[in-house]
C-alpha cells in the first residue's frame, strides 16, 4: 500500500515537473517572439509585442518567464513589460484625442459656415453645445453642433481652442495638455517637448506626449 502511494507521488511529480517544463518552454518561446518583432521593426510592433507578453501571463503564469516579466527583470528594449503596457495605453488615448479633435474641427467649421465666423476666444468651445450670450452674437445658431461629452479629452481636461489661432496659415488653435495635463512655460522659453503637433483643415491642433522637457 506505501510502495503504491509513493508511486502515484512520484508519478504526479513527473508529471508536474514536466508541465513546469513545457510552460516554461512555450513561455519563454513567446517572449523569443516578442523580441524578434522588436528587433524587426522596433517599437512599430507594440501591439503585437504586448499581445504575445499578456499571453504568456495569462497562459503560463507559473513559467518563470512570466515571473521575471511581471518583477522587471525581462525587458524588450530596454522597457518593462508595465511600460510597455503604459505606452500602449498612452499611444490609444493619444489616437482617441486626435480623433476628437478632428471631429471638433468639423463642428467648428459648420458653425463659421452658419453663423459667418468661428466662436471667439472668449466664446470658446461651448458655443457649440449652447448659443453663445457673448458677442458677436451668431446669425443663424442651429441645434448643438457636437455632445458635450466631446469636448473633455481622454485626460479629463477640457479641449483649448483660441480664435483667432497663433500658428501662420491656420484660422485657429485647437489642443489637449495630454497626460500631463499642461503645458510647461519657462521664464523666457515655451517648452514644447515631444509635442505632437497637426494642422488639419483650418486649425492647427498639438497634443503634448508624456515626457515633456522642463
Amino acid at each position: 500500500m506505501i510502495k503504491k502511494r509513493f508511486i502515484v507521488i512520484i508519478s504526479l511529480f513527473i508529471v508536474s515537473f514536466i508541465g513546469c517544463s513545457n510552460a516554461n518552454e512555450k513561455a519563454n518561446k513567446l517572449f523569443i517572439e516578442a523580441n524578434k518583432l522588436y528587433e524587426s521593426k522596433g517599437l512599430d510592433n507594440l501591439n503585437a509585442i504586448v499581445d504575445k507578453l499578456d499571453l504568456i501571463i495569462k497562459k503560463y503564469p507559473g513559467s518563470d518567464t512570466a515571473v521575471k516579466l511581471i518583477q522587471g527583470e525581462l525587458t524588450i528594449g530596454g522597457d518593462t513589460y508595465e511600460m510597455l503596457k503604459f505606452i500602449v495605453s498612452d499611444a490609444v488615448l493619444h489616437n482617441k484625442a486626435k480623433t476628437e479633435i478632428e471631429k471638433i474641427s468639423r463642428a467648428l467649421d459648420l458653425y463659421a459656415a452658419d453663423n459667418g465666423q468661428y466662436p471667439t476666444t472668449e466664446q470658446g468651445l461651448d458655443a457649440l453645445i449652447k448659443k453663445p450670450i457673448l458677442p458677436p452674437k451668431p446669425k443663424a445658431w442651429k441645434v448643438p453642433y457636437i455632445e458635450s461629452n466631446c469636448l473633455i479629452d481622454p485626460w479629463g481636461c477640457k479641449y483649448i481652442y483660441a480664435f483667432p489661432g497663433t500658428h501662420e496659415g491656420y484660422q485657429y488653435d485647437l489642443c489637449s495638455f495630454g497626460p500631463i495635463g499642461f503645458i510647461y512655460v519657462g521664464e523666457d522659453t515655451y517648452y514644447e517637448g515631444d509635442i505632437n503637433f497637426f494642422g488639419v483643415s483650418n486649425f492647427y491642433a498639438w497634443i503634448p506626449d508624456l515626457n515633456v522637457d522642463k
